[in-house]
């Protein structure tokens, strides 16, 4: 995906919060539910306090995964989509695309996402919807 490309569901990118900062893999996975084109954002951390509590992804799940790491369901946050792209073009080295993620991928997220006990009812709905829209 370009710098260009708006994102949008199933899409990855590569956020670092500020300059020195180590940069942390994102994946979209829902439908911008609104005219104001929010959605649903996960993190990716290598941080192993969460590794039994959270969703374990290997090398090759995605290519920006090249080891153990885990998607913190903590980090989850609704994104604009409008504002993501413009970082995309004004901000490129704190924000940056990258390969959209396999449908596969999304799903084992939303699946564990929604078995998950600490998941915000707000999100829950966000995710539900998502699986739904894809499955038609």
């Amino acid at each position: 995906m370009s710098a260009d490309s708006a994102p949008g569901y199933g899409c990855a990118f590569w956020l670092r919060e500020e300059v020195h900062h180590r940069p942390h893999l994102h994946f979209i996975i829902s439908y911008p539910e609104d005219k104001d084109g929010w959605v649903l954002v996960v993190g990716v951390t290598s941080n192993d306090q969460w590794r039994a509590a959270e969703f374990v992804l290997h090398a090759g799940d995605h290519p920006g995964i090249r080891s153990a790491c885990v998607l913190s369901f903590a980090s989850l946050k609704l994104v604009n989509v409008e504002r993501l792209a413009r970082g995309y073009r004004e901000m490129p080295k704190l924000l940056w695309a990258e390969r959209k993620a396999h449908p596969g991928l999304i799903d084992r997220i939303q699946r564990a996402l929604l078995e998950s006990k600490r998941l915000e009812a707000r999100f829950a709905e966000l995710v539900a919807k998502a699986r739904e829209r894809t499955e038609d």
